[in-house]
């Protein structure tokens, strides 16, 4: 939530603490790497993500129900607006910046997943 510009804001702000994050890990430390990792995702959920539209989508319990895809949708909303080119390089950065780390976990597959979702 927030404004448009609040948004795109802390997804910057996330992406580019997973970079200074990732220039200081020494050789292949894993925990750090997925540490990393979660801000890039974060910071491209920022931007694009899936919501359920399901209105009773939990159980009286507060334990979920099963959600299928015709209650999905994705919203990218904050790929459009007068910042849309700048919200879009940074999304692509994201993506990029995860299959980088992917690579680096050996994650080759998300790693070409996440270059793949750069070129849609």
């Amino acid at each position: 939530t927030g404004s448009y510009e609040d948004r795109l804001a802390f997804a910057t702000e996330l992406k580019d603490r997973g970079n200074m994050k990732l220039k200081k890990i020494a050789g292949e430390d894993r925990e750090q790497l997925e540490e990393v990792l979660r801000d890039y995702e974060k910071a491209a959920g920022i931007l694009r993500y899936v919501e359920c539209t399901r209105k009773d989508w939990k159980n009286d319990d507060g334990s979920y129900k099963g959600i299928e895809d015709e209650f999905l949708r994705l919203d990218t909303s904050a790929l459009a607006g007068e910042k849309e080119i700048e919200a879009k390089a940074l999304l692509a950065s994201c993506y990029l910046n995860i299959s980088l780390v992917e690579t680096k976990l050996a994650s080759y597959d998300l790693a070409v997943q996440a270059c793949n979702a750069v070129l849609e």
